[in-house]
């Protein structure tokens, strides 16, 4: 009885799953005709992913350009093998993104995958749906070169202070012990921060060179957060000894 029981549950589910996986189909060829097309999103953010975490990934956002977020560091549920989401393990860790997003549904929780831990989506978490196209690559291949995408999607709240950042040179990229940080604008802090998002380095900044001592970092790929008190802009840069 309990073996008939079981198989009729996961017939259930298995039909439950068909029937969501095949509800959901892309609408939109590229990342600013989803935007434009979906009035449902609650966030669109530049962000960076910082770790892998089960079928989902953290990201540390750079910026706001769409709704309201008021912490640093989300999680972002994909596709755990049973849903319409794009799968977040294909993007690497340190590469910077574009992503719009939905508050969590709960999917992963209505529909697990056995292979996780149950009810890991949680309040305040959001998702990637692939009905559209969600999530844009950094179209750069410099690696010490701010997140760089089309910001015109009609709807964006951007606008024409991040050439601010734009005249900010950081060298050199991979670099050995000392970083360089050349500005003509003024900012307010130079942060440095590990793949995992903690905080390595912190120091004041104005207009001019500033000089980071990076000798005591191991190799590997990290972030200097620029601020000039209002925003924020991420680079990426490589400890290549």
């Amino acid at each position: 009885m309990l073996k008939r029981l079981t198989l009729i549950y996961f017939f259930l589910v298995a039909s439950f799953i068909q029937m969501w996986a095949c509800s959901c189909f892309p609408v939109a060829e590229s990342f600013c005709e989803t935007v434009v097309e979906d009035n449902s999103l609650d966030l669109v953010v530049k962000a960076v992913k910082t770790a892998d975490v089960y079928y989902g990934m953290e990201v540390e956002i750079v910026e706001v350009l769409l709704g309201e977020e008021t912490r640093t560091n989300i999680t972002v549920w994909g596709d755990n093998g049973a849903l319409c989401r794009v799968f977040t393990e294909d993007f690497e860790i340190g590469e910077a993104l574009y992503l719009a997003l939905h508050t969590t549904d709960f999917g992963g929780n209505l529909i697990p995958n056995f292979n996780y831990p149950l009810d890991l989506e949680q309040e305040g978490d959001y998702v990637l749906s692939v009905c559209g196209k969600y999530f844009e690559y950094e179209t750069t291949s410099d690696p010490a070169s701010s997140i760089s995408v089309d910001d015109d999607c009609g709807m964006l709240s951007t606008d024409t202070e991040d050439a601010v950042f734009e005249q900010v040179n950081i060298y050199p990229n991979p670099v050995t012990d000392r970083l360089n940080i050349t500005t003509v604008n003024p900012l307010e802090t130079i942060k440095v921060f590990d793949a995992m998002g903690s905080l390595i380095k912190e120091q004041t900044a104005t207009v001019g060179t500033h000089t980071l001592d990076l000798s005591d970092l191991k190799n590997g790929v990290y972030f200097v957060i620029l601020s000039d008190g209002k925003k924020e802009e991420a680079r990426k840069i490589v400890v290549q000894k």
